[in-house]
């Protein structure tokens, strides 16, 4: 595990994050950032909430005070493998990591391919 460079020390700081995180405060604003954006485009989520997860995204986390690990990334992306876990603990950082950035959850795709069909059909049917 790598620690934070200065340029993502500076991206917590300009996010407003709140870091580090009092201790009777962890579970309520619990957030997560993407370091590996340029400053500008890091955007501070609400509470409870995280920055959108990607292969080579450095997510750090107010809570923990340091980069998540690769499991902790596809916990994020709410994907489970019941019964193999123990697995996933001896495949490289970097395999998760990109495994969860690259990974989304299908109900959320779900209900942006129905929203993409409902909008086309209700522009084809629009008078010109």
């Amino acid at each position: 595990m790598t620690e934070l460079s200065q340029r993502e020390l500076e991206c917590v700081s300009l996010s407003g994050l709140p870091f580090p995180c009092p201790a009777d405060t962890a579970l309520t604003d619990h957030r997560v950032i993407d370091t590996s954006q340029a400053a500008p485009m890091v955007q501070l989520p609400p509470p409870g909430m995280t920055s959108c997860v990607t292969p080579q995204g450095r997510m750090f986390s107010n809570v923990r005070g340091r980069l998540l690990f690769g499991v902790e990334k596809i916990a994020i992306q709410n994907i489970c493998y019941p019964g193999k876990q123990r697995v996933l603990v001896h495949e490289s950082n970097d395999l998760l990591s990109n495994l969860a950035g690259n990974s989304f959850e299908g109900r959320c795709a779900a209900a942006t391919l129905m929203t993409l069909q409902m909008v086309s059909a209700h522009v084809s049917l629009a008078p010109a």
